[in-house]
């Protein structure tokens, strides 16, 4: 039975699917499309208390929509401004990645595992305006900010804000609702361009 599996798959190898590639021309066109076409189905997945719970392409695209509004709300513009991004792997990392890079603003994503110095480093270099963390990251963020004069947006995806300094991504989302709401969709009217 082994050896069966094993022929079956070398069977198949080099192989591609009989549909037509989708064209694409950039990380916002692929989005676009995979979030139209697939809607219904389900894009990420996160445990929550034991449970998987999840996001389909449409609420990742309602998410990543709201997100990118947000940040234009807080005076992120494409290709000028930079979004830095530090945490675990978790769909709020996707959505603010994908906010940033669907509307041209410039995303810095960090490693987790970086030590102070070196998200210094990274942080001061790339002249980020705004953070998006986790509670992991969150004190040593705060600690380095003072070094930091351009780092004028702390948010943290675990919603912890201390002493008003920093927004919870709920705070994020809201503006970006409000955003939306008054006729103004950042994310709707940006387009990205290859350098």
């Amino acid at each position: 039975m082994v050896r069966e599996k094993i022929r079956i798959s070398a069977d198949l190898k080099g192989k591609y699917p009989p549909y037509p590639p989708q064209p694409i021309s950039d990380i916002r066109d692929m989005f676009l499309k995979s979030t139209q076409q697939f809607g219904n189905k389900i894009a990420l997945q996160y445990k929550k208390s034991g449970k998987w719970i999840p996001i389909t392409y449409r609420e990742l695209h309602d998410t990543v929509e709201q997100a990118g509004c947000g940040l234009a709300a807080l005076g992120l513009e494409p290709v000028k401004s930079k979004l830095a991004i530090v945490g675990d792997n978790r769909p709020e990392w996707a959505a603010a990645y994908l906010a940033a890079a669907c509307t041209g603003i410039v995303s810095v994503p960090i490693d987790r595992d970086l030590r102070a110095a070196e998200v210094f480093n990274i942080l001061y270099m790339s002249g980020a305006q705004a953070l998006i963390c986790d509670d992991k990251h969150l004190e040593m963020i705060l600690d380095l900010r003072a070094k930091l004069p351009q780092l004028g947006h702390i948010l943290n995806m675990d919603e912890t804000r201390p002493a008003g300094e920093v927004m919870g991504f709920s705070d994020l989302m809201r503006l970006g609702q409000e955003r939306v709401r008054a006729g103004k969709n950042d994310f709707s009217m940006r387009t990205v361009a290859a350098d």
